[in-house]
């Protein structure tokens, strides 16, 4: 009797064990489910796609928003767009201004998708269909194509995609079509767009180091203009086919900048403390120090380096179009203090 008791004990102990274990694994299970759910939310912002519409979900986040610097000012589908035009609430991997129109592309994080915004009718159209999700990084040709950067399995993806037609005409009717290309060489820590379709981009060396690697937009007719034992190269590709490369800036740090010939020969720009730079075809170019937040101007390679008035980061300003030397920049409102590069590539400011 006793071992029959004792029998049931262990059978009924066995059975609770077994339905602990299974809640604790479907915990679990569900858990993950809602991290990643979470994950894809934050990665495009919280708002939730639409595909009802050949627009896509940026077109309708952005038919009825109006912008804060001029209150009461709408956007009017139709009508031109107010001086300050809030194009889109979801989060954007890059953007880039067609070279014949004032048109806007830019790809949206969370999709990948390419759009278009016209601000001479207040619009928003979706190009492409292509679902690349959790796009980081995307950099445009005047004409659309675009080099669109993620991460997979801890390695960096690259792809480089053109629209299926490009003969089609874009407007708000028109059929999304799909994104074709290729992906580049894995692992290339920076990528650069260059006139007629040229790409620039910086592989990792086995040995160490890195490579500056010169390619068209399919990843052919590669051409390695240098190799150096440093990493850390961000790309400056001129509209005149130059190319200018700077380390990547460090607080208290010597940064240096140079320009490439096309044989891959340098010629230095410039060696400050935490060194960021704009350059611009011709010689003319802005750069700034990234202790101190002073920007500083030279309008040919021979003339004399003039400290300008604003306190910023030369990488917060853009070079307008045009002959004219007219840049616009951002400006920090509050002083940024020691340890500002830092603390901007960690996001902390």
């Amino acid at each position: 009797m006793k071992l029959a008791s004792h029998i049931i004990q262990f059978l009924l102990a066995a059975v609770i064990v077994v339905l602990l274990g299974g809640l604790a694994g479907w915990y679990y299970f569900i858990q993950r489910q809602i991290n990643e759910t979470q994950v894809s939310d934050a990665a495009r912002g919280g708002e939730a796609l639409s595909f009802g519409g050949g627009a896509g979900s940026t077109y309708k986040n952005a038919s009825d928003v109006s912008t804060e610097n001029t209150p009461g000012a709408g956007v009017s589908p139709g009508k031109p767009s107010p001086r300050l035009w809030h194009v889109t609430k979801t989060p954007v991997a890059g953007f880039g201004f067609a070279a014949s129109s004032t048109s806007l592309y830019f790809a949206e994080v969370s999709s990948g998708n390419i759009l278009e915004a016209d601000p001479s009718v207040s619009a928003v159209t979706r190009l492409t269909n292509t679902l690349m999700p959790k796009v980081y990084e995307a950099h445009f040709a005047p004409d659309g194509a675009v080099v669109m950067r993620f991460e997979a399995d801890d390695v960096v993806q690259s792809f480089a995609g053109t629209l299926a037609s490009t003969t089609q005409a874009i407007d708000s009717t028109s059929t999304p079509q799909s994104l074709v290309g290729l992906y580049l060489p894995q692992n290339i820590s920076d990528v650069a767009v260059g006139p007629a379709h040229t790409l620039y981009y910086v592989l990792p060396e086995l040995s160490g180091g890195s490579a500056l690697v010169r390619s068209d937009w399919r990843g052919a007719s590669q051409k390695r203009l240098l190799t150096s034992a440093l990493v850390g190269w961000d790309l400056y590709p001129l509209r005149d086919g130059g190319l200018v490369i700077a380390q990547r800036p460090a607080d208290a740090v010597a940064g240096y900048a140079y320009s490439v010939s096309a044989s891959g020969a340098l010629s230095p720009l410039g060696n400050l403390p935490g060194l960021m730079i704009l350059p611009r075809e011709g010689g003319a170019r802005l750069f700034s120090t990234g202790n101190t937040l002073e920007l500083y101007a030279k309008i040919s390679p021979d003339a004399s380096s003039v400290r300008l008035p604003v306190r910023t980061s030369a990488d917060k300003c853009v070079w307008a179009r045009g002959d004219d030397l007219v840049a616009y920049c951002g400006v920090p409102r509050t002083a940024t203090g020691e340890g500002f590069l830092a603390e901007r590539a960690k996001g902390a400011a």
